[in-house]
């Protein structure tokens, strides 16, 4: 019997990810690119995210959390208060595998993002 496209993509992607959970990975991969090219704001919230590095990984360069911005950058307008702010940073950084069970240790994120968008 034959396999399916579907079962050889589910057999083959990596670490047991399943087909929507990567096309999700690839469709969150082509909106960064996009925002990192034509969305200044994108750029801001990289860098703060960038320079607070909580999980100390900015040897990765300053790429290294630009998932994480992206997740950020899609709502970060619809935020009326850094404590929302917080909460939206800790679920991205949850989302992206890092600890985001603390939405405190997010508050200084919280706050530079903030000013970013608060008239």
């Amino acid at each position: 019997m034959r396999e399916s496209v579907f079962d050889a993509l589910n057999r083959i992607l990596p670490g047991g990810i399943t087909l929507p959970e990567f096309t999700g990975m690839l469709a969150q991969g082509m909106w960064c690119q996009r925002l990192k090219h034509t969305d200044p704001l994108f750029r801001q919230v990289a860098r703060v995210l960038y320079d607070h590095d909580l999980e100390g990984i900015y040897l990765s360069g300053e790429n290294a959390y630009h998932s994480e911005a992206t997740g950020i950058v899609l709502r970060l307008r619809d935020c009326r208060s850094v404590e929302e702010v917080q909460k939206l940073v800790a679920k991205e950084f949850s989302r992206a595998g890092f600890d985001g069970s603390n939405p405190e240790r997010f508050k200084d994120i919280a706050i530079a993002l903030y000013n970013l968008i608060s008239f």
